[in-house]
């Protein structure tokens, strides 16, 4: 439910998402989707046109790639009963990946997890040996790594399925991180997002999966067991009238999809005009509104019970919960509101918004800011002009490349009390180019150092494409006996 949001060149695609209720962030300032970048080349059409596209596709290619070798660490911060509430530290240190899990290491009380008395801010470091983190999404109570090879593991809160492990039931304190199940296991998935108790993940074939409580129908599709599902879900194309959904993000208990040709689904709830009046029913709803008519949006985010939308035109528009300011509008009122208004207004050049449970943010190509101000309780501040990056959740995280305590780079600071406070602690980053992400659970921030880079994957891409084509034509068999995958598209 929260963003991230990485400062870098302000080079922006045209079509991104965020991910919700407490969880995102983005660097200086133009952190991707893959979804995204794949769609800017369908141009700002409202109708999805036909085209032939060849697409090849492998696993192990990018495991081949990026390297087998190379190993991924993620910090989180928070209080410490916090941090041992219900799964969420999957173990300090190496963390281990649970394949198969047994009856055995599921709780079904909460009141048996791990709590430590101790309610001192710390900060937990997981260490992902020979895995690649390309980006992570956090829901109220739970965290899910999308690897650079396009598989799922998880971690945290699990009492309504939303790990998408194939149980429901919390899972025994630092267990460690599970693996997805099911259908979805088959897909490379690109991007995603996690709400309350809920989660929404978008393949390389645009393809949408939901997992975890659909008691207000946020998963987008009618399930078995009304309350919830542990075993992500595809929601059918005809759900979203045939349009390719390249985005999408989650609120407490609604879901909001983003297409190429810049329409707008949402799902769920409609709490305090989360949806905008789009709601009951057991399929993705259309938005139709007439101030949007001569706008096209390239950013969702939603909120705890509400929804940011980013315009191409620079416009920012906003809907539902409204009740610490959070949404910026120009009265400074604290009203929720089920109609979509302009918000933000006066700020120039934004790239992107993020939008966490009782606050929000956008950034400009040099500079951010956030609402509602500690201080005033209603108008804008602006974020320290140094961050290099920026996230939102239960209140706003961001980043400098300032000498830390260690004599590295790296600061990370939250802002408390209208003051920013250092939690840095153990982190730091190679250099100032590095590119740190944010997400982050109620109370809990997530930091991590991205180590994926498209450009380097494209090269290499291109190094084995060849090889490929060979196979593909009949005149190899070095991929015998595997599925092929490229992220190229020849169209």
């Amino acid at each position: 439910m929260g963003n991230n949001k990485t400062r870098e060149n302000a080079q922006i695609s045209k079509i991104t998402s965020n991910s919700t209720s407490s969880s995102g962030g983005v660097g200086r300032f133009g952190s991707q989707s893959a979804a995204a970048s794949s769609s800017a080349s369908n141009g700002f059409l409202r109708n999805e046109s036909a085209s032939s596209s060849f697409i090849v596709s492998n696993r192990e290619l990018n495991s081949v790639i990026v390297g087998s070798k190379m190993d991924s660490e993620i910090y989180l911060y928070g209080y410490t009963s916090t941090l041992y509430y219900d799964g969420i530290n999957p173990g300090c240190g190496v963390t281990k990946i649970i394949d198969n899990i047994n009856s055995d290491d599921v709780i079904r009380s909460r009141d048996l997890c791990v709590q430590s008395e101790n309610n001192g801010l710390s900060a937990v470091k997981l260490i992902l040996k020979h895995t690649l983190v390309y980006k992570v999404i956090s829901g109220r109570l739970h965290s899910h790594i999308i690897t650079a090879d396009g598989r799922i593991l998880s971690f945290g809160s699990n009492n309504h399925g939303q790990l998408g492990c194939g149980v429901v039931g919390s899972l025994k304190a630092s267990y460690g991180i599970v693996r997805a199940t099911g259908e979805i296991t088959n897909h490379f998935i690109i991007d995603g997002a996690a709400g309350g108790y809920h989660s929404l993940f978008i393949t390389s074939e645009n393809k949408v999966f939901s997992v975890g409580g659909n008691s207000s129908r946020q998963l987008g599709v009618i399930t078995t067991d009304s309350t919830a599902t542990a075993t992500a879900i595809e929601i059918p194309e005809q759900s979203f009238d045939g349009r390719k959904v390249v985005a999408c993000s989650a609120g407490d208990s609604h879901s909001c999809f983003l297409t190429s040709c810049g329409n707008i689904y949402f799902a769920g709830s409609n709490s305090n005009g989360a949806c905008a009046g789009n709601s009951g029913n057991n399929r993705p709803i259309l938005l139709v509104n007439e101030i949007l008519a001569n706008e096209f949006p390239i950013q969702i985010s939603c909120g705890y019970d509400n929804t940011m939308i980013l315009c191409q035109s620079g416009n920012i528009y906003g809907v539902g919960c409204n009740s610490c300011g959070q949404l910026a509008t120009d009265d400074g009122d604290h009203t929720n509101f089920g109609d979509i208004r302009k918000i933000y207004n006066g700020v120039k050049g934004i790239v992107w918004i993020g939008s966490g449970y009782f606050c929000s943010a956008v950034c400009a190509e040099d500079e951010c800011y956030f609402a509602p101000s500690q201080t005033t309780y209603s108008k804008l501040s602006k974020i320290n002009p140094n961050a290099i990056a920026v996230g939102v959740g239960d209140s706003i995280i961001f980043a400098t490349n300032e000498i830390n305590q260690n004599g590295k780079f790296g600061k990370l600071y939250v802002m408390s009390s209208g003051k920013a406070t250092d939690i840095t602690g153990d982190f730091s980053i190679d250099s100032v180019s590095s590119k740190i992400e944010f997400s982050g659970q109620r109370d809990v921030y997530i930091a991590y150092v991205s180590k994926f880079d498209p450009a380097f994957m494209i090269s290499h891409h291109f190094l084995h494409l060849e090889k490929i084509l060979d196979f593909v034509k009949g005149n190899s068999s070095q991929y015998s006996g595997s599925t092929v995958f490229s992220d190229i598209q020849i169209q």
